[in-house]
């Protein structure tokens, strides 16, 4: 083989390194995300559409594949606080998260397809499932609040 061939394969070895399924490895978006902000608005969040809730505050918990997340919110008509949790596992394709619950508390979140951009995870999620038009659009942030 020669010099040039050579250096052609590493070049393409390197770049399929990079671009497979998860070029950072998954240390890098595992972690606890703290929210920040509902429908880009900052928290609470008062959501006048339909439903009760006052949005209080939330987690996303990812480690090693699985993900569980919380939602704390206040019934703004009758006054009770309660939390929502979520649970399941999460698959990474570049800066992009698919999450797939195994179990629900509550009422399930329905998160839909999340992308990460460095200590950042913007997630659709609730409504009528992925994809509705009435589902939330959250910011979480990888931290303590």
């Amino acid at each position: 083989m020669t010099r040039g061939a050579f250096a052609a394969c590493a070049l393409v070895a390197c770049t399929l390194a990079a671009c497979g399924n998860d070029a950072s490895g998954p240390s890098a978006v595992e972690g606890v995300y703290t929210l920040r902000r509902l429908n880009d608005e900052p928290l609470p969040y008062d959501y006048e559409g339909l439903g009760c809730c006052t949005y209080l505050s939330g987690t996303l918990d990812l480690e090693a594949g699985s993900y569980a997340a919380g939602l704390t919110t206040r019934n703004r008509n009758t006054g009770p606080v309660f939390t929502a949790t979520e649970w399941g596992t999460y698959t990474r394709r570049a800066s992009s998260l698919t999450f797939a619950p195994d179990s629900v508390d509550l009422t399930p979140l329905i998160l839909d397809v999340g992308t990460v951009s460095g200590d950042t995870l913007r997630v659709a999620f609730g409504g009528e499932g992925p994809g509705s038009p009435d589902q939330f659009h959250a910011v979480y942030v990888r931290g303590p609040s």
